[in-house]
């Protein structure tokens, strides 16, 4: 059982370490800010949200690992106290003089008889023995009924812990979003926790590699740009934080949605808007349902700027915290996607 739990942690562990690994890669890099400089992406990255996720994950099967734990060191000590009390009773220690079997000879006589022309010869004449019980004077060991269901208790305390971590990882209680459903499957399908900060990492890792997916322009350099750049003909590209882009004014959310694909190909125009101004759903992405609330219901006082007025209607029931962890894609330590510096 222990075994099976630490399997669980191992699986916890090769999900988390890739999570910090980018972590780390986007904090080491130099934010370089420039009033010339442009944004290679317009949308957060989820790194703070697939390193959230992870983390949840870890704490929630340590979280019960620890309680496995005290349960078991309190196991040991309750069961080496009912085998200590079994051995203090002399009446309590099983005796089974009072009802040993005796083996007696008291089966038929078994012979082997040739027959020739003199007469019958006997060859072989053997008697098996057979086992008969010997009356018992009494129970030859105490009722333990006691102390089996107190054993009984801790076996059952130790696998309802194993089953809590097992679910944490089996269960499937995480609605399917637009951002990370897969082809053949249905919005508000449910996956497990384990799943979900797998497919975050994946949203991550897209815009560090350098053949980014469609809609998206990644972070990361192919080798033909890395020359350019070493060149000096385009300028490096550095991850920026959503929270750093939004305090200088160099952040707005990218004017797209999935159902709005077509519309918004040609970015924010008139008919694009009007897309992204219906509501998408439930089971939106992120960006969906910030743009939706840009276009659908602040249209008024949002144009192409995170004004005042803009931001007082987008977070009217939320902290200055709240409203900038919603507009960094539902996370606050999310990224922009890249800084890209100025030619000299």
């Amino acid at each position: 059982m222990l075994k099976k739990s630490k399997i669980y942690l191992g699986f916890l562990i090769v999900i988390l370490i890739p999570i910090l690994l980018v972590f780390a890669f986007l904090a080491n890099k130099k934010t370089l800010v420039s009033a010339q400089a442009g944004l290679v992406c317009d949308e957060p990255i989820p790194t703070g949200e697939s390193l959230e996720q992870g983390l949840e994950l870890m704490s929630d099967a340590y979280r019960e690992l620890q309680n496995l734990r005290d349960y078991l060191t309190f196991a040991i000590e309750e069961f080496q106290s009912e085998v200590s009390d079994l051995y203090q009773d002399a009446e309590e220690v099983c005796n089974f003089s009072v009802c040993r079997p005796q083996v007696i000879d008291i089966a038929p006589a078994l012979k082997l008889k040739v027959s020739y022309i003199f007469g019958t010869k006997t060859l072989i004449g053997a008697h098996i023995p057979l086992c008969t019980p010997k009356d018992c004077a009494g129970n030859p060991c105490p009722d333990l009924d006691d102390h089996l269901e107190v054993l009984e208790a801790m076996k059952n305390g130790i696998n309802g812990s194993y089953e809590i971590i097992r679910d944490i990882f089996t269960q499937e209680t995480v609605p399917i979003t637009m951002d990370i459903k897969r082809e053949t499957e249905e919005l508000g399908q449910f996956i497990t926790k384990a799943e979900l900060a797998r497919r975050k990492l994946e949203l991550s890792r897209e815009w560090l590699h350098p053949t980014a997916e469609a809609q998206k322009r990644s972070c990361a350099l192919s080798e033909l740009e890395r020359k350019k750049v070493d060149a000096g003909e385009i300028g490096d590209r550095y991850p920026m934080r959503c929270t750093d882009a939004l305090s200088q004014g160099l952040y707005w959310p990218r004017a797209w949605s999935e159902s709005c694909q077509d519309d918004c190909k040609e970015g924010p125009t008139e008919e694009c808007k009007t897309c992204l101004g219906q509501d998408p759903g439930l089971f939106a992405s992120v960006l969906a349902k910030i743009n939706f609330k840009i276009y659908g219901i602040c249209g008024t006082f949002c144009q192409e700027e995170l004004s005042l007025e803009c931001l007082n209607c987008l977070c009217a029931d939320l902290s200055e915290k709240e409203c900038t962890t919603w507009l960094c894609g539902g996370n606050y330590n999310n990224y922009v996607c890249c800084h890209e510096t100025p030619l000299e």
